[in-house]
């Protein structure tokens, strides 16, 4: 099997994560989980009574989810700036533009050790740009696809439903997590909120890559009064190793144009 596709294979299925909400799959049983509390003043340049936050700092995921998904899909659009570090990869770095239409469109564009990688999710589909040994700029992954690069890509065809707010409510919907307190993000005042999760037992509709089912899930998530995130992270720890992602938010409504890539730069998959 070709190396470098090996390699771009896994550089395009871990950048999922840096501007997506999780990975989608419906083979994990329901869990709870609970973060390290937080005491914290709260100045008044951020208003968290929209958020119910107990006296302990505890905060009930569902309330937090329901409200950022909402807020997200009302808003329509959004502009990401992601890095982070993901196993067997390197440093990741990337921006992304996401238009919360059904299903959500994404247009991403990212680099990895001197790769430059693009990715565009719409109507279903998935479309690879920078892909090396192939034919035509850009390839189109299939969700039913039984050759060696759709098996390879298989995460990647969830670009669109992992990018979806509402699997906010999945991911932390049955869960508690903690306030933390407020920071500004991009001159935004925010309030922080953490959660963690086991990979081992993860919500109904989510799953652990290969590798890191026994790994712990730490994210962070820095909300302005408006009820959007300005800032996201996350941080998974497996055999004492750390991996990382981080995400801030800007042009929360302002348009984008995402747009599949023409019929004719869309070559067949290549043989790996």
């Amino acid at each position: 099997m070709n190396s470098k596709l090996v390699t771009a294979a896994v550089a395009v299925s871990a950048v999922i994560a840096l501007g997506a909400c999780g990975s989608s799959s419906d083979s994990k049983p329901a869990a709870r989980g609970d973060g390290s509390s937080s005491s914290t003043t709260t100045p008044a340049a951020y208003d968290m009574s929209a958020i119910a936050v107990a006296a302990d700092g505890s905060v009930d995921g569902r309330i937090l989810a329901t409200k950022m998904s909402d807020a997200m899909l009302a808003s329509k659009s959004v502009h990401a700036t992601s890095d982070g570090t993901a196993a067997n990869t390197g440093a990741l770095a990337g921006e992304s533009d996401f238009e919360f239409s059904n299903p959500v469109k994404v247009a991403m564009k990212f680099s990895l050790n001197g790769m430059n990688l693009e990715a565009v999710a719409v109507d279903g589909l998935v479309y690879i740009k920078g892909i090396p040994g192939t034919t035509k700029p850009w390839l189109k992954v299939d969700p039913q696809g039984t050759d060696a690069f759709s098996v390879a890509m298989s995460s990647v065809a969830g670009l669109s439903k992992s990018s979806d707010p509402r699997l906010l409510n999945v991911l932390i919907g049955g869960i508690k997590g903690h306030y933390l307190g407020t920071e500004q993000v991009d001159g935004v005042w925010t309030g922080r909120f953490s959660f963690q999760l086991s990979m081992s037992a993860l919500p109904a509709g989510l799953t652990a890559r290969p590798g890191m089912e026994g790994a712990r899930m730490a994210m962070d998530y820095w909300v302005g009064d408006d009820n959007l995130p300005r800032k996201v992270t996350t941080v998974i720890e497996v055999d004492g190793k750390k991996e990382s992602t981080g995400s801030t938010y800007s042009g929360w409504g302002k348009p984008v144009n995402i747009v599949a890539p023409p019929a004719a730069q869309v070559g067949p998959p290549p043989t790996m």
